[in-house]
């Protein structure tokens, strides 16, 4: 087909760029397939290495022909460079150096003529490393080309820090100038690395630094590395890195392929019609109208403000009422539904519709649902779901707000929700937490910081505003911390995550200048200016408002424009996340004042909506970017000043409110009936399974709806969002939330409300054993090595990267002659194993053994071996409540003690404590309390949300009460330590903790702990037991995929059937790289800081030797797992969390690494760099892929406005 399509365009440089891009992006991954033993059919990899070999010489042949098109920008330098580190991959040391060395020198020719090309520059700063001790000449490149680069890009923070990198090493005085750059460019900042400031002054170290330049004095001027390195740790860093180094497939000429792509018929006929309305007209003017479900009966209700009053009209399945009134304090100008509650505030009012909703038997459309919300309610249920089961588990509970704005500040209406759980009216709020905003232009929710409450994005005459949900109905204005908000206002505020890297980001449009601007989320509740004029997007005379869209389906959101004289579709592509471009522009003969998105007509396709005083008009979409469609008149609509568009009643299509300065107008619209539609109804939830990480109506997350080769996507801004289907019938809908969790539901039918799913996103890497006959879960690993793990704002717990875990023997049998574990890494993080050891453990079978694991700093965590033989079982528990837990804490058989009746969020109960009393214990023996239990953890998220809420706190971890001489309970041990994540045996000491001769225990503290068995130890007897290290035979490091969650109880631990896999990727990706597929043998052997760095989806399969010596008879024999490594979750708010960089390493003192530690960190990636080759691709949850035939008979990924 390539050559099909050369020989039709010859002179079209962007098919040879793309086959060239394809071609090579094949070869990269099938190298790494072919590395990681992927592929297990020996005749399948003899046909891959054959079609290697073919497609290396067409990726020579395509990179010469660029030439004979004329592609001389830096993409053709890039390519060929491409090329050569490929081919020095599969080459002996001395030809690939050779082969590098050449890549280096087109690079070095190419920023000698045009020093400020960034992409470029940044390509070569990372490939002349090697060869800069002996070339000197190429670090003088290497310098001008990162200072006139960065000179192009002047905000962009990592090629500032790579220039004054490379300017310092150089001793070049151009370095005086950008180090006054890095102050203001650094200011706003510098919080997430404010631990380290407190030892900085960053504008001391500058001027001395200057002045040392002055001077010639160089090696004072190295000091200034310190704040240097600093750079790395901030928000803005890694973003910036993304704009200058983009994946591979950023090269493609995307213009081409959907030009391609537009000649492809669409499995959805595009309709031109316009659906007729059922007009009601109301005699009140109104200055802004919006849909609201107020009392949650699946009805939008008509609201309007007019001045000082708000207005509404009660939508009774399709029947209007009569308007009705309440007085406001100020007079509006604009209004947003929102729900500024946390999803797990237990404060917050319910509503419990479904006794009226069931009342005459499940309604229509629930029978269709059933089947598909069952899916998400029987993950955390043991029993079958009943109707009434699966019709809470789709209703919204929690009534939204209405904030309404104007010159006068905002006010928030409120339902009155009754005693009876039933919403019986409205009332303004008398305290609201935002009463100091003055005058207000626009509003939009979202949730900035990822920790599951709305935040607001507040325009006002001055400028943006930032307003942080502490999650108590109070609110912080974090303005400072964003960078280079301009003081102009901002209209028409939209917001989601426009750049595909899972944080939400706001476009708006400048009041004053009709420019369109986007505020991109840089992480860490900061936000960043940019004006997408000067990223390449089209200028619109007279911008009025925008919208995005993605109207063509190809996984980038298109742009619409409409301004006073015209309107605009700026088309888009994603090629990576943060790589958001635009492609073309197509003129649309219209304009107006306002501008809606929606499938009107419900044939499968995104149509426009836009009004002026004039008319409504709609430009029916053709899946493409409406480049022929004509608009057609809204009959019998005379012109609107406002509108907005909602299905109202439920029944698939879209109704209609506007007004204008006489009159408010409603239309219901009549389906087609033979059109289909969905509407999803998004949920997150609240409760101890994994919820309160998003919000209660999922605001922000991102839907596909796909059906066969179609698919549609929206960003969910209401609690209901519409698709059209026209003939098609849904097959998947897949839901991405605004923290990076995925979900998908099969066969969604229609108005379907999809839970979030209760599943963990981070936690800890499993380990599996062998029982004999299957793999089977025994534990998680690296619990007190978590990295990166804020307990608020630039607060991070610090981590003990050892640990010794017991494994019973039942589930470590031996496996054709050796002992086998598993290692995988199921969920949203990446793991770092530096070291692994297995120690048998032999003993009379009538002793039980424990290690000293818990969750706890070194010394009461210290390696220790305990053997029981005496115990003492509790004869007595119970909770602060009175509740007997006696008999859940006789055994460990998964029956367990809860001594807490609520909870905040996940990670955090209420304050509670289970009392253990074991009779009269011999106190002068060496008593041991052995706890078996398991606890469900917060996350960074979570915990930034708990430190913003003035009433709550942090999880408090148990500790040991006793009772004193005058019956009181005092705290015998402040930090007890605890089992980390699934169950776990933790042993406590009780050697001189009694006080009285009353010897019962309270554990105390606020965790979402429980306990599974608890009694008492000491030794009667000495206990003989021998140990045996095993050694490690081999280690593989592979892809295997993902375990199916087993269903469970709210009490029981998550946990999963390794039987059971699934081979897609369930979770966005993390930046690499990682560890090359494998043996991985070398890396475990030594706590050397040589490490593996696996990923999601990713297994090392051990295997130990057997001991010689047989087990006598009477025996058991058990093991510890000695692992070394640390675990890194990929929360938003986890530090450095979306990538597997930096290192971590045996002597750092915190991470990321601090700035005096950089030599260190650097030496660890020298260590490791030559095993961590392996990326991982972007999912498809961004991109529609389509394959073609390439001449070497693989299959070459070939991106229609993105690929992977």
């Amino acid at each position: 087909m390539w050559e099909e399509l050369i020989a039709a365009l010859p002179d079209d440089p962007a098919v040879r760029i793309n086959r060239a891009v394809t071609i090579l992006k094949w070869i990269d991954e099938t190298n790494n397939a072919l590395s990681s033993g992927q592929i297990e059919d020996a005749d399948r990899e003899q046909q891959l290495r054959r079609e290697l070999e073919a497609a290396y010489a067409l990726a020579s042949e395509t990179v010469r022909s660029l030439a004979e098109v004329q592609v001389d920008d830096y993409r053709a330098v890039l390519l060929r460079a491409e090329l050569l580190s490929a081919q020095a991959r599969r080459s002996e040391l001395q030809e690939a150096l050779g082969l590098r060395r050449q890549a280096v020198k087109l690079m070095a020719d190419a920023l000698t003529t045009d020093p400020a090309q960034p992409i470029l520059a940044a390509a070569f700063d990372e490939l002349v490393q090697e060869f800069l001790a002996d070339e000197p000449a190429l670090g003088h490149i290497q310098a001008n080309a990162l200072y006139a680069s960065y000179q192009q890009q002047p905000r962009n923070l990592f090629l500032l820090s790579r220039a004054c990198d490379v300017l310092l090493r150089n001793q070049d005085p151009r370095l005086s100038e950008l180090l006054d750059a890095t102050l203001e460019l650094t200011l706003p900042m510098r919080g997430d690395v404010a631990n380290y400031l407190r030892r900085m002054d960053p504008s001391e170290v500058v001027a001395n630094a200057k002045q040392a330049i002055a001077s010639g004095d160089w090696a004072a001027a190295r000091m200034v590395i310190r704040w240097i390195n600093l750079f790395k740790g901030m928000a803005g860093f890694k973003a910036d890195r993304r704009l200058v180094k983009p994946d591979l497939m950023a090269l493609l000429d995307v213009q081409f392929l959907d030009r391609w792509a537009s000649a492809l018929p669409s499995p959805a006929a595009a309709a031109d019609d316009v659906p007729a309305y059922q007009i009601q007209q109301f005699d009140f003017p109104a200055g802004v109208v919006a849909w609201y479900d107020y009392d949650l009966d699946l009805d939008f209700d008509l609201f309007a403000v007019q001045g000082d009053q708000l207005v509404w009209v009660e939508n009774q399945s399709g029947e209007l009422a009569e308007p009705r009134r309440i007085d406001l304090p100020i007079s509006g100008a604009g209004m947003r539904v929102v729900d500024l509650y946390p999803v797990d505030d237990p404060t917050r009012a319910r509503v419990d519709a479904v006794a009226d909703l069931m009342a005459d038997g499940p309604p229509e459309g629930l029978a269709e649902a059933t089947e598909a919300a069952q899916g998400a309610v029987a993950q955390s249920a043991a029993t079958e779901p009943t109707a009434a089961d699966v019709a809470r588990a789709r209703r919204h509970d929690t009534p939204q707000d209405l904030l309404i704005f104007g010159p006068d500040g905002v006010c928030l209406v409120r339902p009155v929700v009754s005693d009876r759980s039933r919403v019986e009216g409205l009332e303004v709020v008398a305290e609201s937490g935002l009463e100091s905003l003055a005058s207000v232009v626009d509003v939009v929710p979202l949730d900035i910081e990822s920790d599951g409450d709305l935040d607001l994005v507040v325009s006002t005459p001055a400028g943006v505003r930032v307003w942080q949900n502490n999650g108590d109905r109070t609110f912080t204005d974090t303005t400072q911390f964003s960078l280079y908000l301009e003081p102009v206002p901002l209209l028409h505020l939209s917001a989601g995550d426009w750049d595909g890297d899972l944080d939400q980001d706001v476009v708006g449009v400048d009041q004053q200048g009709g420019r369109l601007i986007l505020l991109e989320n840089i992480l860490h509740g900061q936000l960043r200016w940019v004006d997408l004029a000067q990223r390449g997007w089209p200028v619109v005379d007279g911008l009025r408002c925008a919208a995005l869209a993605d109207l063509d389906s190809n996984g980038g959101w298109d742009i619409v424009q409409v301004g006073q004289q015209e309107g605009v579709v700026a088309c888009a592509h994603l090629s990576q996340p943060g790589q958001w471009q635009p492609l073309r522009r197509v003129a649309l003969p219209v304009a107006g004042e306002r501008l809606e998105v929606g499938d009107i007509n419900n044939d499968g396709h995104l149509d426009l909506m836009v009004a002026s005083a004039e008319a409504i008009q709609v430009i029916a979409g053709d899946g493409e970017w409406l480049q022929s469609a004509q608009p057609r008149l809204l009959e019998p609509t005379a012109g609107a000043v406002g509108f907005a568009v909602i299905d109202a009643n439920g029944d698939g299509g879209l109704d209609l409110a506007w007004h204008t300065l006489q009159a408010t107008r409603v239309g219901l619209a009549q389906v087609d009936a033979d059109r289909g539609f969905l509407l999803a109804r998004i949920r997150g939830i609240a409760d101890d399974n994994g919820g309160g990480r998003i919000n209660h109506y999922a605001i922000g997350s991102l839907l596909e709806l796909r059906s066969g080769a179609w698919s549609g996507r929206r960003i969910v801004r209401e609690p209901m969002s519409h698709f059209g289907l026209g003939p098609l019938e849904p097959d998947n809908l897949r839901i991405v939330f605004p923290n990076g969790l995925t979900q998908d539901v099969l066969h969604p039918g229609r108005n379907a409300l999809v839970e979030e799913k209760q599943e963990l996103k981070g936690s800890c890497p499993f380990v599996y054993g062998w029982d004999g006959s299957e793999f089977r879960l025994i534990t998680d690993l690296l619990w007190n090595a978590p990295l990166g793990l804020q307990i608020a704002p630039g607060e991070v717990l610090p981590d003990r990267r050892w640990e010794y875990l017991l494994l019973p023997g039942e589930l470590v049998q031996p496996r054709e002659g050796a002992y086998e574990l598993r290692i995988t890494e199921e969920l949203w993080e990446v793991a770092y194993f530096d070291h692994v050891r297995l120690t048998a453990i032999d003993h009379p079978a009538d002793t039980e053994v424990f290690t000293n694991e818990k969750v706890g700093p070194p010394d009461i965590a210290a390696p220790r071996l305990f053997a029981a033989r005496q115990k003492r079982p509790v004869a007595r528990a119970v909770d602060p409540w009175g509740r007997d837990w006696t008999e859940a804490l006789t055994a460990a058989d998964g029956r367990y003690a809860q001594p807490f009746r609520r909870l905040v969020c996940q990670g955090l109960a209420e304050p509670h404590f289970i009392e253990l009393d074991f009779g009269r214990l011999p106190v002068d023996e060496d008593l041991q309390l052995v706890l078996h239990g398991w606890m469900h953890p917060t996350d960074t998220s979570l915990n930034i949300a708990l430190s913003q809420n003035s009433h709550l706190g942090l999880p408090e971890p148990p500790s040991l009460w006793v009772v004193d001489r005058d019956g009181a309970w005092v705290c015998a041990q402040p930090f007890m330590g605890f089992p980390g994540g699934k169950p776990k045996s933790i042993v406590v000491d009780l050697q001189g903790v009694f006080r009285s001769d009353d010897h019962r225990v309270r554990i105390a503290g606020s965790q979402q702990i429980y306990w599974d068995r608890a009694f008492v130890t000491w030794a009667t007897a000495p206990t003989t037991v021998r140990i045996a290290d095993l050694a490690l035979e081999t280690a593989r490091l592979r892809y295997r995929g993902f375990g199916r969650l087993l269903p469970r109880d709210a009490d029981q631990p998550h946990w999963y059937d390794y039987s059971d896999v699934q081979l897609a990727s369930k979770w966005p990706p993390i930046e690499g790289p990682f560890t090359r597929f494998g043996d991985v043998r070398d890396l475990l052997i030594d706590d050397d800081d040589r490490m593996v760095v696996m990923t999601s989806g990713d297994e090392i399969v051990l295997r130990f030797a057997l001991p010689e010596v047989p087990l006598p008879n009477g025996w058991k024999r058990d093991f510890v797992l000695h692992s070394v490594g640390w675990d890194k979750d990929a929360d938003l708010n986890t530090l450095a969390g979306q990538s597997a960089l930096p290192l971590p390493f045996r002597a750092q003192r915190a991470y990321p690494p601090p700035p005096d530690q950089d030599t260190e960190a650097q030496r660890v990636w020298e260590l490791n760099r030559a095993t961590l080759t392996r990326q991982r691709q972007m999912p498809s949850i961004w991109f529609r892929q389509v394959e073609m035939a390439s001449e070497t008979r693989a299959t070459l990924p070939v991106a229609v406005g993105g690929a992977n």
